[in-house]
């Protein structure tokens, strides 16, 4: 309805306001199209479901295009390395939480945990509820996998997937790239 321009003006701003939402140690990278991943490393004890509930937040103001303004959702799923031993591993995890989440409803975010079956959440123990938004059609969705990282190597071996990996890239020192 509104074009590849518009597109992109709404992926930049949602760049802009998940990189407001994590700290400036955090790396924010986009995947490609919609999707996004953000490596914390040694995060609090919830700080990452902060991060999650922040980002969300975030998502629920209109994104104002030209003379007219949209909506989006946002679903998001986190992996913790310690319950991995491999980059590939974790990236698996963080993508079974967000489709956990968003099959959900979206606008939810998930948390894989080794205790559960299949380390899947159930989708009613979500950190955040849906947010109901009138709108014309569906609305335009990202998907955001946030990686907790607990030791450095756990960085390396991600960070090589991330960049090996056909299509995907790894943003530098902060950078959003678009």
């Amino acid at each position: 309805r509104y074009g590849h321009p518009a597109g992109d003006a709404v992926i930049v701003e949602f760049s802009k306001r998940m990189k407001s939402c994590i700290r400036e140690v955090d790396l924010l990278a986009r995947l490609g199209g919609d999707e996004f991943v953000i490596l914390m490393e040694n995060a609090a004890s919830g700080s990452a479901e902060a991060v999650c509930e922040k980002i969300i937040a975030a998502m629920q103001l209109p994104f104002v295009l030209n003379e007219d303004s949209v909506q989006v959702t946002v679903s998001a799923g986190l992996a913790y390395s310690r319950h991995t031993s491999s980059g590939e591993d974790l990236f698996r995890q963080a993508d079974q939480a967000l489709y956990t989440s968003k099959n959900a409803g979206r606008n939810r975010s998930s948390v894989w945990r080794p205790s559960l079956p299949n380390g899947l959440a159930d989708p009613s123990a979500t950190l955040s509820g849906d947010a109901t938004v009138e709108t014309e059609g569906p609305l335009p969705s990202y998907k955001a996998r946030i990686l907790i990282v607990d030791d450095e190597p756990s960085i390396c071996r991600l960070m090589d997937r991330m960049l090996t990996k056909e299509g995907y890239f790894a943003a530098s020192e902060n950078t959003v790239h678009s």
